[in-house]
């Protein structure tokens, strides 16, 4: 898939029209990944044509450039997402069971899996898709210092609390995927705290305390 090709799915997944894009900004484009393979191209129209026939499929997918282990992935509704410049199918896997959550149906079943390292898509099934919604989950979090007048930016974010005194606003994010959300919230440092639900704060805490772990052994040599 050539950048032309790259930029018109780009285009579609972000319901971009020509008005959206200002005359005077100008993008350096690296994408991390060779969208120029063949194959890519066939892959994104075998996975269009499955997304719109709503039934089970496969994908033959390898994690690791040049690694002998392939693995066969179940997939049911599904669609190809946009994340840090790279293009992955966002899908959620009927049969996989979570240690996070204890209940069917819930974020950890929605994977991703990046375009260039998915080897073939299998034809679709007979066997339509269980839901066609992905799980979510209602994660509250706190902002404050230097984020104390934080306003959402993006469509999943609500202000649920705002302090008089201004120092510190509640969010509430519905969530379809931990891994992004936990890397946004990493990137807010101390101005963040997991409010609900606390086995993800726990997560975060644990996370934290390795960050600190690792500096204090590089001043300890």
């Amino acid at each position: 898939m050539g950048f032309s090709a790259q930029a018109s799915q780009i285009q579609r997944i972000g319901n971009l029209t020509e008005s959206d894009i200002p005359e005077f900004v100008k993008v350096d484009f690296s994408p991390p990944v060779d969208y120029n393979d063949r194959n890519l191209d066939l892959i994104v129209r075998q996975l269009q044509e499955c997304f719109v026939q709503q039934c089970r499929y496969t994908i033959r997918y390898q994690s690791r450039p040049g690694a002998d282990e392939v693995r066969i992935w179940d997939i049911d509704r599904s669609e190809l997402r946009l994340h840090d410049g790279l293009l992955y199918l966002f899908a959620f896997i009927p049969d996989w069971r979570s240690w996070r959550f204890d209940y069917w149906h819930n974020i950890d079943q929605n994977h991703i899996f990046r375009l260039d390292k998915i080897l073939s898509v299998g034809a679709a099934s007979d066997t339509r898709w269980l839901s066609c919604d992905f799980p979510t989950l209602k994660v509250r979090y706190r902002m404050s210092g230097q984020l104390a007048n934080y306003k959402p930016r993006r469509k999943d974010e609500v202000v649920i609390y705002s302090d008089p005194e201004g120092k510190f606003r509640d969010i509430e994010a519905t969530i379809d995927y931990w891994f992004w959300f936990r890397q946004r919230i990493l990137k807010y440092g101390a101005n963040v705290q997991i409010l609900s639900p606390q086995t993800l704060a726990n997560e975060i805490k644990k996370e934290h305390q390795k960050i600190w772990e690792q500096y204090s052994l590089r001043e300890n040599i």
